[in-house]
């Protein structure tokens, strides 16, 4: 074969690249969208991070009427819970109160360094990354294993006050996770506590709110 026949045919096979490359870009440009001030990864419709999902096949529970959290996110928080051991309700109203229930804090970093969804701190991450090999990127990034962490830790506290699911306080839980064990004695976390028993009541199960003392 000559040397111009065979610059011809690689010039060939350089432009079925090319428009191969062009077809897969045509495709996939109106499914995904990447937003580089967040990184995070959505569908156009419906705004919905795009994961690969993995939990427990949990018995369904009624469904909350959150739209902006699908089914498959809803099934996922619902089978965290089961998988560690306490109440569902938990766990929603956290990521409600932390994300404002929409995926506004999926991919960023607060001024405190928390990081995601649940807004998982900083210093959680080393301890996270050793006992469920999750890193800080996937923290920041991925919801689903964002939520398991927050799962992770709730569940620690619930081993620390020696509760279970029948035998808990939502407000030490609530406090906790936001100032750990001397929440009591910071405004922000009595502030945050105050915050998700009414998300919780009115969203969430229908109980008593309990009104905080502020001792401050």
């Amino acid at each position: 074969m000559s040397k111009r026949k065979m610059l011809k045919n690689k010039k060939r096979a350089l432009y079925i690249i090319l428009c191969l490359n062009s077809l897969v870009k045509i495709i996939f440009s109106d499914q995904i969208e990447v937003h580089k001030e967040t990184k995070t990864i959505e569908k156009i419709n419906g705004n919905i991070p795009i994961y690969e999902v993995h939990h427990l096949d949990v018995p369904q529970q009624e469904y909350y009427d959150i739209p902006i959290y699908d089914t498959s996110f809803q099934d996922h928080l619902f089978s965290l819970a089961e998988k560690y051991g306490f109440n569902h309700e938990i766990l929603f109203t956290i990521v409600h109160v932390e994300s404002g229930g929409t995926w506004a804090t999926n991919g960023v970093i607060s001024p405190t360094d928390d990081y995601g969804l649940f807004q998982i701190n900083i210093k959680n991450h080393e301890h996270i990354y050793q006992e469920l090999g999750f890193t800080t990127d996937e923290l920041q990034y991925d919801p689903y294993k964002n939520a398991e962490a927050a799962a992770y830790i709730i569940k620690k506290f619930f081993d620390l006050y020696q509760y279970d699911k029948t035998n808990f306080d939502y407000s030490t839980i609530f406090g906790t996770y936001n100032g750990y064990i001397n929440w009591k004695e910071n405004e922000l976390s009595l502030d945050y506590v105050d915050k998700c028993m009414i998300i919780l009541e009115e969203n969430y199960s229908k109980i008593e709110r309990l009104e905080l003392k502020k001792k401050l």
